[in-house]
């Protein structure tokens, strides 16, 4: 990818150019969101849920704990 970076006045643009397709740069974009909010959630589920103890037991901690797809998400 060849760029360069053009002084605007107030402002830096960063030009560039690439064999990719706008669509295909979106794409990749749209991707990456939507990892970084899988991610931020299964975060918080795991962070968030108070697991259980001898003294009590927390229903959506044991679900979650047993449920083999949020484990795998979680590896």
């Amino acid at each position: 990818m060849k760029f360069e970076i053009k002084d605007e006045g107030t402002f830096l643009s960063i030009l560039y150019k690439t064999d990719e397709k706008v669509d295909e740069l979106f794409e990749f974009e749209f991707l990456r969101e939507c990892e970084y909010h899988l991610i931020h959630f299964l975060v918080e589920l795991k962070t968030k849920i108070i697991p259980s103890t001898p003294s009590y037991i927390n229903p959506i901690f044991e679900t979650l704990s047993k449920d083999e797809k949020y484990k795998n998400a979680l590896n």
